[in-house]
Formats: C-alpha cells, structure tokens, sequence
C-alpha cells in the first residue's frame, strides 16, 4: 500500500506539471519573454548573445536549447513555451530523484514543495531562464546525492557545464567543493574548484559582462523583503547549524547556497526578488526534507503531493500578461493601407516577435520616448511631457489625414517606472491635434486606439 501510494503521488507530481505546460502552451508572450524570443531570431549566435537590442541576461545554454527548438519545430507560441515546459519537466524528474536518495518517503512532496507554489508555476512557465536554473540545480544535487554511481569524472563535468545554463548555479559550488573534499580529499576538490572557476571566468568575461549595465541592477534590485524571506531565512540559519554540528556534509551543501544568497541579497551583490531566487528553492526544500525524514515516521504525510499538485493544476488560468496574439490579428485584420500605426517602446518585442509569427511585414512607426528596462546602451530617464509631444511631432506630420492607431502596452508598473501615463498622453495630444477616437479596444494590458484625424484622404 505504501508503495503504491508513493508511485500515484510521484505521478501526480509529473502529471501535473504536464498538465500546467500544456495547458499554458498557447498563452501569448509578454514583454520580457517576448524580448528573450526575438534575441533567437537573430542572423547570428554572435548577434544573438552581444548585438540585440536589449541586454541578453539569459545564459548560453538556454538560448542554444530554445534556438534548436525553434529551428526544429519553427517560430511559434508553442515552440517557444515547450522550452520552459522541458526544463519544468526535468526539474520535476530531478527533485524526485534526489529526494527519493536521501527521504524516499518525502519525495513526491519536495517535488510538489518545489513546482506547485503560485511563484513556482508563474515562472516555471515563463520564457525565460529562471525554471531552467532551478532545474539545473535539481540536476546537480541529484547527481551529487547519486554521487557513487556517477563518480568525479562525470560529476565534474556534469557541474562544469551546467553552469552555462544557470549562473545562479555559482552559489552551490563551495558546498560542493568542500562535500567532495570530504568525500574524495583536497586533490579532487581543487580539481572541481579550477573547472568551475575556468568555466565562470569564460562565462563573464565573454557572456556576462558585455550585457551588464547600472540600469539592469536598478531594475532588479527593487524587490523588497517580505515576512516570508525573514521566515526562510531564519529556518534555513537553524538548520545549517545543526547540519555542521552533527557534521552532516550533505544537508551543509544544501544549506550553505541558502545562507550565501542571503548574504548577497543584503550586500547589494544580488537582486532580491522571487524570480531570482527561484534556483535556491532546491537546496532548502532538499535540506528540509533530509531534516524532517529523522523527525517524523508519519507514513501518510508525504501523500500531501497529490492534492498539492490537483490543486495547482485546476487553479492554474491560462490568462496572457499581455496578449499580443489576438492584437497582431486585430491589427492586420483592420489596418488600411493608407492609416497610421504608431507603437510604444513599450510593445515594441511583442508586436515584432508576434508579427514574425504570423508572417505579418507590419508598417509601424516605433516612438522613441518611455523605454522600458533594459534597452542596450540605452539609460532610462523619466519622462517629461515635452519630450512626448516632440517625439509625436515627428511620428505623425502635422498635415496628416486619415486613421492613425496608437498601439501600447498598458502596465501601471511600467508608467510608474518612467514617470508618466505615456498611453494616456498619447491618447490626449492626438485628440487635442483634431484626431477625436474612433474606439478603443482593451486586451489584457494592451490598448489599440484608432483616431480619425480630419477624415480621409
């Protein structure tokens, strides 16, 4: 009966991340994914790691994988969102694999622990690198919990590697370090020290640096620290005492990444927020679960991941942040030849990867005034009215007649960011010019806004 009852809730944990994949395979990419995805429509690899447009902050490994992936399967909603699905997919395979090492019993729900928090499912389904790190770190503790049949070799380069596909995988590696000079003695210590160094030294000096600016660090270190980070925080202080007094190497491993982040965290050297703290999730939940397997015998417990999981998959709403799908489709649908279509920084990813998808050569016109964070070599500043109007002026000449839309993204967040209501303003100085609204269509956080001015040519 036991083990029964542990196979139907390790499935459900697999399923149900499935489950949540598929049933968000179609969602339209938002600003961030969709400036991830243009970055792999590049001629180039060199274009597509130094000479986009936007700061590329994803690692190599994940933008090779997504690349293959649309080469393959060809540029699509679906094509791109199966890449977050996979790594979702290994890092449930992974979680339960290592947990089944160490607390066979308690492994279905540290794979539940991991995926199926709301933070967990948001960006597990995000194109973009942050369920792949969490995924490369369930890989590496894994292999290290397996660490008698994989052996130095393998495990070394298992290690070495991954660290081009999660950076945040850094944080791990003086646990490791010190797990298999335990394990193995000093030599084979260093030797996994100077692999990982070598690799972390290529990684920044040709992948990391190019794409880091004071802009980026702003924007992401905005976070602040909520009554659940002190709460981890302090559980995870406790148990890595205990762990290093009851000299129980492995847990210490797992733990010390923790107690690292944290450190980071409040330096100033790493951004607090949840989406960058996601590669960590791992190491506690493992740890916690080693901890709880000596304390408690409750055998029934551990089948808390079923409901766990049933319960993600029929809360999950598979709702687009922003949906371009439908506006590329309403736009070519109702665009005329003759009209104006004018578009904000803000949209600017989306409308170019979405009208890629749909095969659509769009005539935009893109305005220059309320970029969002982080155009390459672009400082953001707040912006000013004045500047708005002059940047219209030069977008929409003053003898024209005829229908001009205004196209944007409407984020509070972002106006909040650079200052001002730009869609809004937009909105008001081509009315006050004479060109009164003809409608106004309302998608989630995307406004189309067609305008007559003076009537047709």
């Amino acid at each position: 009966m036991d083990s029964l009852l542990k196979h139907v809730a390790r499935w459900s944990c697999i399923l149900a991340v499935l489950g949540l994949g598929l049933a968000g395979l179609h969602r339209s990419l938002w600003l961030d994914e969709a400036w991830v995805a243009n970055s792999l429509r590049a001629r180039s690899l060199g274009e597509m790691f130094w000479g986009g447009e936007w700061l590329q902050t994803s690692p190599p490994l994940f933008l090779l994988t997504a690349r293959a992936a649309v080469a393959v399967f060809g540029l699509s909603t679906e094509s791109l969102r199966a890449v977050p699905l996979l790594f979702a997919l290994l890092a449930a395979v992974a979680m339960l694999g290592a947990a089944r090492k160490v607390a066979p019993a308690w492994a279905a729900l540290a794979a539940a622990a991991l995926l199926f928090p709301g933070v967990a499912v948001e960006y597990f389904g995000s194109f973009k690198q942050y369920g792949a790190e969490a995924a490369a770190v369930a890989v590496v503790l894994w292999a290290t919990a397996e660490y008698q049949r994989v052996g130095f070799a393998r495990y070394c380069a298992l290690v070495t590697g991954l660290l081009a596909l999660s950076y945040p995988l850094a944080f791990l590696l003086p646990g490791l370090v010190l797990w298999i000079c335990a394990m193995e003695g000093p030599r084979r210590a260093a030797v996994l020290a100077a692999s990982c160094a070598a690799m972390l030294a290529g990684l920044y000096w040709f992948f990391i640096r190019p794409n880091v600016e004071p802009s980026l660090w702003q924007y992401w270190g905005t976070a602040s620290y909520s009554p659940g980070l002190w709460l981890w925080t302090g559980a995870a202080v406790v148990l890595g005492v205990r762990a290093a007094m009851a000299k129980k190497t492995f847990e210490l491993a797992c733990l010390l990444p923790c107690a690292l982040l944290i450190a980071a965290e409040l330096t100033g050297w790493y951004p607090a927020s949840p989406r960058m703290t996601l590669f960590v999730r791992p190491c506690f939940i493992l740890a916690v679960v080693m901890f709880v397997n000596e304390q408690v015998s409750w055998r029934w417990l551990p089948a808390l991941a079923v409901p766990l999981a049933v319960t993600a998959v029929f809360n999950y709403r598979s709702e687009p942040f922003e949906d371009y799908t439908a506006a590329v489709s309403y736009l070519r649908a109702h665009l005329a030849p003759e009209d104006l279509l004018l578009v904000h920084p803000d949209a600017r990813q989306g409308l170019l990867l979405y009208s890629a998808i749909s095969g659509w050569d769009s005539p935009a016109r893109y305005a220059a005034t309320g970029w969002p964070c982080c155009a390459r070599g672009r400082t953001p500043v707040k912006s000013t009215e004045a500047a708005v109007r002059a940047d219209l002026a030069k977008l929409l000449p003053a003898e024209f007649h005829g229908r001009v839309w205004l196209f944007y993204a409407n984020r509070p967040l972002h106006w909040d960011y650079i200052g001002i209501n730009e869609g809004e303003l937009w909105r008001q100085i081509v009315w006050d010019r004479g060109c009164p609204p003809v409608e106004y269509v309302a998608l989630p956080n995307l406004v189309i806004s067609p305008m007559q001015c003076g009537g047709k040519k």
